[in-house]
């Protein structure tokens, strides 16, 4: 066989789209796309909107949800594989590759509630709402 390996897990093209167009990439109508989506949105949300994003915070939160990605895809096809364990005893590579990505997934969600733009934006969110929430009560007690 000439090239490089074909694997049959579709990760190297799954990789490949994602690189090249983003999460855009990723089929809003299936479930697994849906749920991609939601789960960047919430994020976005969470740092105060996408208008208020510095473009920092932006890129880290895409890092988070594509690794997010990628590692959900390649714990899907361990739990199709029948054994994680090789022939000499040993864990098959995908194991170690799982718990790579599991690492950067970590350093990057920690690097993102440690961002100081992240932070601000996070407070100011935090702010927006109480402040919306108050108003919104004292609408209710006056008549």
């Amino acid at each position: 066989m000439t090239g490089p390996e074909r694997t049959r897990t579709g990760l190297r093209a799954l990789k490949a789209a994602v690189n090249l167009r983003g999460l855009s990439a990723i089929s809003g109508r299936t479930a697994p796309g849906r749920a991609i989506i939601a789960r960047k949105r919430a994020l976005v949300a969470e740092y105060g909107g996408e208008a208020d994003l510095p473009p920092q915070v932006d890129m880290l939160i895409d890092l988070v949800v594509n690794t997010k990605l990628v590692l959900e895809h390649v714990e899907a096809h361990m739990l199709s594989l029948h054994t994680l364990v090789g022939r000499r005893g040993k864990l098959k590579p995908i194991v170690a590759q799982r718990n790579q990505l599991a690492t950067v997934l970590d350093r990057a969600l920690e690097r993102l509630a440690t961002h100081p733009e992240a932070i601000a934006a996070r407070a100011q969110a935090q702010e927006a709402a109480e402040q919306a929430a108050f108003e919104a009560r004292h609408r209710r007690a006056t008549p």
